[in-house]
């Protein structure tokens, strides 16, 4: 196992926010590989955005290249679906 430390590869981070009712389920994917990271980014977006269609929900969504949030209006604090793709920096 390497030893993340002394490590010089960049790795990607995704960090994964569901809330429903103010419980947040936070989920965190740690890739060495930009190209694998940005298709789970894009997998996740994209699974909730069909969530979103298949029951109808018209979310308020704020979107750019390396973060997706999608929440009811007024309903951000308890009910939201955030996630985000992180590059660290080398040593």
């Amino acid at each position: 196992m390497k030893d993340l430390r002394t490590n010089k590869t960049e790795l990607y981070i995704i960090i994964e926010d569901a809330c429903d009712d103010g419980i947040n389920d936070i989920d965190t994917f740690i890739f060495d590989n930009e190209e694998a990271a940005r298709e789970r980014f894009e997998s996740l977006v994209k699974e909730d955005k069909k969530f979103l269609a298949e029951e109808g929900r018209n979310d308020t969504i704020e979107e750019d290249e390396d973060s997706y949030c999608s929440f009811p209006d007024g309903e951000y604090s308890t009910t939201h679906y955030w996630v985000s793709l992180l590059k660290t920096k080398n040593a």
